[in-house]
Parts: C-alpha cells; structure tokens; sequence
C-alpha cells in the first residue's frame, strides 16, 4: 500500500537531498547510508512550525502528506515525520528498517521523560549483520549512522562523540561535550529494537498526539534546527543562535534576538531555504512566554 500511495518517492527524496539517484539507489551500503544521513540533516531541517502557526496542518504519520511537507515544498519535520519518511526511503532503497520508541533525556529534569516521545530507526545493510543507529529526527543528530556496539566511542564527521552504553533492559545513547563527561541523550528498550518485524509508524499513533499536546515543551516553544559539519543554527523560540565550529576548544555562539513574526520568517528562508509561503501565520506569541530553560540545550 505504501508503495503505491508513495509515488516516485525515491526520486523526489534525491532531488530534497541534492544527491544523484544512480550513484546511490541500487546500491544499499554502509558507505551510502552514511552519505545519505549527512545530507539528509545538512538539507531537511528539523522543526515544529506546525504547532505554531505555518502552513499546512499538525504533523501526520500519513507518508504521502508528510512527503509533500518535506520533500515538495521545502519544509523541515520532527522526529515521526523525519524519520518516518526516511525509515519508508531506505525500505524502498533496500534497507531493513526496525522502529523503535525512545525516551529523550530532558536537562531540566535531570532524567529521561517519562513517555517515549521520539521514534529512532535500527537500520541493517543486506547481506551484513551490523545493525546501526539512524536518527535524522533529534535536532542535533549524529551526521552519520552509528554502528550499534556498546562501550565503543564514535566520532561522527562533525566531530561529535557518540556512544551506547547498556542500562539494564535499555541501550542508552550518551554524547561527550569538550572537556564534559559523558551524558545521556536517549534511550530505548533492547527488545524493542530486535523485534522482528516491529512496529508500524502507524502504531506511533499515541506518541504523535501526545507530543501535539499543549503540555508537551514543543507546543510551547518553536524551534528550528540545520546542521553542516561545522555550523549549527537554531531558531528557538525569539532567539537565533549560530555556533562554529560545532565542537572542540574553538567552538563559538553567536545570538540573535528575534522581534518580529516578519523577522523570523525572513530568516527561516534566508537560512533554513523555507519558502516565505510555507511560513504565512506564523505566530511567536506562545515561544515568548515560554521558559527560556526549555531549549536551553538547543
């Protein structure tokens, strides 16, 4: 069915990614699925605007609207529709995709939520047993896949150090600021990630409609991301933050107080490539009553 109701999706995804189809389509590898990763994040931003005011609707776990969304006009998604259309890609492409339901640890609690309210992709190469982590739905992901091994550290081309380590029944991903100690990102449960077939994006249902809700920090406040190797920038509710290099001893942020809706909206398409009529309605009224601790990680 999603087959057919996904129609040229490959080719569409291509053109989003600015990638040329015959290098990568036939050829399911490691090597491709990391080229894949890294310009999926550096071109297809991830973002909330839904909640607050753009065009078009509440995100879907349709593939054909969300498709439409990311790859037709331009827009970014989070984490159920990026990785849900990229799990539907890599299918088409030949991967094995498993979905597992996963816990973001949130600073501000000093703990892991207690909901899953994000989704990531087990990815396996044919005809290899490695499985790999894919995640283009977090708001400063790795840029490349990471291989799914414990107590290994891994630094991605950007320079981020990842690793996994095991937490009783769960896998944790933990990440290494400069000069920090290692500290939790997420986290899910093992079994959930070898379940064979696991679930559905359909049956993420419960968590899309929970992170729509007006408690959920996403309702609160607006927040945009895009990644290169060497520059992040963020619109987090009023505040526009650039940090370059990302990572390392020479790593710097620069700020950006936002005023207006009309600024905003200039700079989601100078920056983030937004068509200005994708952003029509859009409202910062609830970011600028929000805490400012809720993206501070952003």
């Amino acid at each position: 069915h999603s087959q057919n109701s996904l129609s040229m999706l490959k080719t569409r995804y291509f053109d989003r990614l600015g990638l040329v189809e015959t290098d990568l389509d036939s050829n399911p590898t490691a090597e491709n699925l990391s080229k894949l990763i890294e310009a999926h994040v550096t071109k297809i931003p991830f973002d909330n605007l839904a909640q607050h005011g753009a065009v078009g609707g509440p995100a879907t776990l349709d593939m054909e609207t969300t498709a439409q969304k990311l790859l037709d006009r331009n827009r970014g998604g989070f984490c159920f529709e990026l990785n849900g259309l990229l799990g539907e890609f890599l299918t088409q492409l030949g991967y094995k995709v498993l979905r597992a339901p996963s816990y973001i640890f949130a600073p501000d609690l000093s703990d892991f939520r207690d909901y899953p309210t994000h989704v990531v992709l087990i990815v396996t190469v044919p005809h290899d047993d490695t499985k790999w982590y894919v995640d283009v739905g977090l708001g400063e992901p790795p840029m490349q896949p990471l291989r799914l091994e414990m107590d290994t550290p891994q630094v991605t081309v950007e320079g981020m150090e990842s690793r996994f380590v095991q937490d009783g029944e769960n896998i944790v991903l933990q990440w290494k600021k400069s000069g920090a100690e290692w500290a939790p990102r997420l986290k899910w449960n093992r079994e959930d990630g070898l379940r064979d077939p696991g679930p559905s994006l359909n049956d993420f249902q419960d968590n899309l409609d929970y992170v729509h809700g007006d408690h959920c920090i996403f309702a609160q406040k607006l927040v945009v991301c895009l990644l290169s190797r060497t520059r992040k920038i963020t619109l987090a509710g009023r505040r526009l933050k650039i940090t370059t290099p990302r990572f390392g001893p020479e790593s710097q942020s620069t700020y950006q107080i936002v005023e207006t809706a009309t600024e905003a909206r200039e700079i989601l398409y100078r920056e983030f490539g937004m068509p200005l009529e994708e952003t029509k309605g859009l409202d910062l009224q609830k970011s600028a009553s929000a805490g400012k601790e809720i993206w501070e990680s952003m």
